[in-house]
């Protein structure tokens, strides 16, 4: 039976297939027919931003994910628009994976802006390793002081530096919900010793596990 035909799916892994655009039809009518699927890995593999967005369209017909995983994907500010539409249809995500992605402070931001909103329920968010630099620290921050079902938060590898990491640390240090924060290689050596003030003196202050 090809695959395009079922219409049960709850989880779909297809990470690490060298997917490209010549595969996006195929895998959207795939994504249409199953409109009960809970779990969807399409990391690590090679779509353009156009042919993403072209995958993530069927997605926002779907009320049922609760994974998400796009991490190793190419995430231009529309593709982050689509992800967007894919949280609002999908308001019991728990888990989202956007790490290596290329996503910049705005598209980091256009999601962040849906995720605030009380009812979504997003427990691990991974931002790791892309663009996202001090300047959107602040809103980090705000949205994250909104998301109360966020456990954990991963921001290693990006150019927060170090006025980024002290923005964020400050902003979210009291939250009783916040299990883990990691920030790790997020500035450059000019800032080290600097880091290693920041480090001492944040270590042993917040009530969540934090990575420096």
């Amino acid at each position: 039976m090809a695959l395009q035909n079922i219409q049960s799916l709850e989880r779909l892994s297809l990470e690490n297939n060298d997917l490209d655009d010549d595969s996006v039809d195929i895998i959207a009518a795939v994504f249409t027919s199953n409109t009960s699927m809970n779990q969807l890995w399409i990391s690590s593999n090679l779509f353009s931003p156009i042919g993403l967005s072209k995958l993530l369209k069927p997605l926002q017909m779907i009320s049922t994910l609760e994974v998400l995983d796009l991490a190793n994907s190419n995430l231009s500010p529309q593709v982050a628009l689509d992800i967007a539409a894919v949280i609002c249809s999908n308001k019991q995500i728990r888990q989202l994976w956007l790490e290596h992605s290329n996503l910049t402070d705005n598209g980091t931001i256009i999601i962040l802006n849906v995720l605030m909103a009380s009812m979504y329920v997003v427990v691990v968010l991974g931002l790791s390793h892309n663009h996202i630099t001090c300047e959107a620290a602040g809103e980090i921050s705000t949205a994250v002081s909104s998301m109360s079902y966020l456990s954990t938060l991963m921001l290693d590898g990006n150019e927060l530096e170090v006025d980024g990491v002290c923005t964020i640390i400050e902003g979210v240090q009291e939250l009783n919900w916040l299990m883990i924060l990691s920030v790790t290689d997020n500035v450059n050596s000019e800032e080290e010793e600097e880091y290693e003030v920041l480090k001492t003196c944040f270590t042993d202050s917040t009530k969540f596990k934090l990575y420096m």
